[in-house]
Order: structure tokens, then sequence, then C-alpha cells
């Protein structure tokens, strides 16, 4: 009999028992066009809290060695408890922790894990998955939660006094707030404690009212190479990250890690500059170099002596608004190899921490003083092999939004900080990083300005190097028809008659 596994142990008898349409749990994960939906779940582990994390990965053991598939999403807040044990200063378990280092102005946060255990997923068709998001858009919009919405965020504004009314967004961090950030990475730099360390923080936004159609629109402007639609109870992660984690297959894994950011350019010639300025700027050269030299050491925890290998170092990777420069690693791994101990090895990625992993943890979780949540953790599928081989893939939740059902939510945005990083540089690419989002014209916020809290000074570029940033930064823009919001476009065909419709999901 199926149980659905909640945050203290106790199994439920009917999955479904006490799930609406609202709450059903499911995962459309991306990969380069290829889409796998996990659905209708076996049961599902989360965990609010650090003592739960143990029986937690003992359960998720237990389904992979029975041979069901996991798919889920790991928190960024699992990384202490992974590396050091529950001794370690964990943010959210003692009071005097949570007054010195604040939560994000939430009503409510994410658990620290949500795994669902599966069947076998269900592969669908570009033009499937995306009528799976409109399916699922007409579904949430059906639910008439938008007057209960309404109210309570009348109720929310009121308890937080500060947020922005519905559909804008608010920075988390001033550019002189980020400044002072980074000069004190920089004091820790020079003191040799760490090489590098990633800065974050959050963009708020209240009043989104339709997360999969959000979604739909994000993924038709951005594919998203490694990432995809989740929702978890009542929380929705729509990611549209451009880096691998790791992609596990055959006893050898491989990870992506990506570091350098250039904005893109619309006139062929200068963007080609920018490409080069990229690649030959030693600052972005030697981030790179550092976390491909992290992620080495962290699997070859794992590997064999001579097990890991480098096939390439410093490429591009175009997207839409940006290049990133990205290198590859490689490593065997051994058969039969326990979840817990890949997780502590490798979690969480080191393109989003620093180098050396542990003590830069430490230092972002002084320096920012917010809980990243999902963000910069991964989501993505896991399963065994016949052989006991792991096999699947995990994505680094960049470039991601994490919505509630009751319209507010965040996404986290940063940048790496390293001996001869300049703020007002630094906090520029932090914007250009979150710029996708103005791919969704007149469905967050149309004309809303990108929330800098203030302007930021730039530094001019050295000779030769581009700026980063050229004209008003802008999240949204105006496109709204004389009847509303833009119609979402429909450049994916859709299947023609008697091919394979996506299942249907309720239940």
């Amino acid at each position: 009999m199926s149980a659905t596994w909640n945050s203290d142990q106790t199994p439920l008898r009917n999955p479904h028992e006490h799930m609406t349409p609202r709450h059903t749990n499911l995962l459309l994960y991306t990969t380069h066009a290829q889409h796998l939906l996990f659905h209708r779940p076996l049961a599902q582990v989360t965990v609010h809290a650090p003592h739960q994390l143990d029986a937690a990965l003992k359960r998720l053991e237990a389904a992979l060695q029975a041979g069901h598939w996991l798919a889920g999403w790991f928190g960024h807040e699992l990384a202490p408890l992974l590396a050091n044990g529950h001794d370690h200063c964990f943010r959210a378990s003692a009071p005097a922790t949570r007054q010195q280092r604040p939560r994000p102005v939430l009503p409510a946060m994410p658990p620290l894990l949500h795994v669902l255990i599966c069947r076998p997923p269900v592969r669908l068709t570009s033009a499937q998955a995306c009528m799976l998001l409109l399916r699922l858009a007409s579904r949430h919009a059906a639910n008439g939660r938008a007057t209960a919405r309404r109210g309570s965020r009348r109720q929310l504004d009121n308890r937080h006094p500060g947020r922005l009314p519905s559909g804008r967004w608010r920075a988390g961090w001033r550019a002189t707030d980020h400044a002072r950030g980074v000069q004190r990475i920089r004091q820790y730099l020079a003191a040799g404690d760490i090489y590098q360390a990633n800065l974050t923080f959050p963009l708020f936004i209240d009043g989104v009212d339709n997360p999969p159609r959000l979604h739909a629109l994000l993924a038709q402007r951005q594919p998203p190479a490694h990432g995809g639609y989740g929702r978890f109870g009542p929380w929705h992660l729509l990611s549209c990250s451009p880096e691998l984690f790791l992609h596990l297959s055959d006893g050898r894994a491989r990870s992506e890690p990506m570091k350098g950011t250039i904005a893109r350019s619309s006139h062929p010639p200068t963007d080609r500059q920018q490409q080069q300025a990229l690649l030959q700027d030693a600052k972005n050269r030697a981030e790179n170099l550092m976390i491909t030299d992290l992620m080495r050491n962290d699997l070859g925890r794992l590997a064999p002596i001579g097990g890991v290998r480098v096939p390439t170092l410093f490429t591009l990777r175009h997207l839409p608004r940006v290049h990133q420069m990205v290198s590859v690693v490689e490593a065997d791994l051994p058969r039969h190899l326990p979840l817990q101990q890949l997780l502590q090895a490798v979690f969480p990625p080191g393109s989003v921490i620093g180098a050396p992993k542990l003590r830069a943890m430490e230092i972002i979780d002084e320096v920012e003083q917010w809980q990243r949540g999902p963000y910069t953790g991964c989501m993505g599928w896991l399963h065994r092999d016949a052989g006991g081989h792991l096999q699947g893939e995990l994505n680094v939740l960049i470039r991601t939004l994490v919505l509630h059902d009751d319209g507010f939510g965040y996404m986290g945005t940063g940048s790496g900080i390293v001996a001869d990083s300049v703020a007002s540089e630094e906090y520029a690419e932090c914007l250009l990083k979150a710029r996708f989002l103005a791919m969704c014209p007149g469905h967050l916020a149309a004309g809303a300005p990108l929330p800098t809290g203030g302007k930021a000074r730039r530094t001019p570029a050295p000779a030769g190097k581009p700026q980063p940033i050229h004209g008003r930064n802008r999240l949204c823009t105006a496109s709204r028809t004389a009847r509303g919001r833009k119609a979402l476009p429909t450049a994916t065909p859709m299947p023609r008659r008697g091919k394979r419709r996506p299942p249907d999901l309720r239940g």
C-alpha cells in the first residue's frame, strides 16, 4: 500500500485522501527539450527541521533500493547539516540565530527538501509539455482563488507594510547594502580565509496569480537547459536554470560548473567582441578555474585514483540575454553508492558557494543574513539501475522563482566575489542575471523597473572590455493590449490529432 510521508514521518493511507488539485504534487523536468513528467507520487518526503534529515535520507535510500524513482529538490540550508552534522550552527534552529540572521520577509518558507517517490516518468514532447502547462494554468485559474487571495494579500500587506503593491518586485538589498557585503568578503579574502565567495540577495514579489502560466511564458522565451516546473504542496518552483550540477549515467558523473557572465548584444560584431572579452578576462577565468578545481576535489572523494577528468575548460554557453563561461568535469563512480554519501561529497554546488567550500558557507551565513531556501540548492530526479549505479540529473537552482499559492515569493540572484571585484560591477551582474524575466511582458508587472534601491555607480571598464549592461535595467516592459494582458504565444506547435496526449492529472 502506498503511503505519503510527511514532515513528522507519519504515513497516510491514501496519498490523495487530503489532496485537492491545488496540492497535487508533480515535477516536469526539462533537459535540452527532453521532458520528463513525474506525477501521482507513491509517497513524498519532506524535511522541515534538522532532526528529520537522517530518517528522510534513509527513506529515500530505501525507495531507490526498491526500484522507485525520486523527483524533487534539495534546499541550500541542508548544506551545513550534510557537511558537519546536526551540531553545526543551523540558522533556523535557535531563536538567537533567527534574530541575528533574519529570513526573507515572507509569511512562510519552503521546507528544507521535498522529494516525490514515483513510478518511472512519462516522456513528453515539447508540444505536450506546453499543453500540460496550459492545462495546469487553466485549472489553477478555475479554482476560484482570486477573491480569497486578494483578502489574504491585504492581511499580509498589513503584517508586512514594507512590501510593495501586488505584482511588483522589491530587492532585498540596495546597492549600498550589497557594497557592504562585498567589502566584508574582501576582508576575508585579504586575510586568506577564502579564495572566492558567492554573494547573493533576494528579489521579493507579491501578486503572481498563475505560476504554471508564468513558467509556460518563460519556457517559450528561454527554454531551460536544465530546469522545469515543480509543484510541491502550496509551493511552485519555476526553474530556467542553465547550469548542470550532476548528470549520472552508467557509473559516471558529469558536472558543468558555470562562472563568468557578460551581456549579449543585438549587434553581431559587438556580440562577438563580448564573447572574446569574457573568454580573455582574467578575473572570470580565475573564478571558473577555482570552481572547476573545487568540483574536481568534491568528485574525487567518490572516484577511484585517476578517475576524475576535465575534458573541457573555459567554453561559452549562449543564452538569450547573456553569455556564460562553462567547464566540464567528469568522474567514475562506484556501484551501490549511497545517496547520503553522494550528497555529503558534492552538495551544495560549488559555483554558488565559493572556495574552499566549508569556510565560504560560514562566511555566506554571516554576511548574507537571509535564508536562501531552494535557491542555489538542486532539483531533478534519481533512480538506481539494475547494476546498482545511480542514474539521474540534478540542476543548480539558479534563475529560479519560488512562489506560493497565495501569490508571494522570491527569486535569488548573485555573483562570485574575488579579491579584485568591484562592488558596482558585481551588483550590475546580479541585476543582469534577473533580466530574463523581461521576456514575460505584462505578466509579472508591466513596466515595473528593476529594483535597484538606488543607482549603483559604474566603474569604467578597462580598455577593450565591454560594459556588462547597457541602457536602463528593467525586469518587464509594458506590453498590454486594450483588452488586458497579452495572450500566451503559441510558438510551440501543438501535437497532431492521434498523437499521445499528456496523462490526465486528476485524482
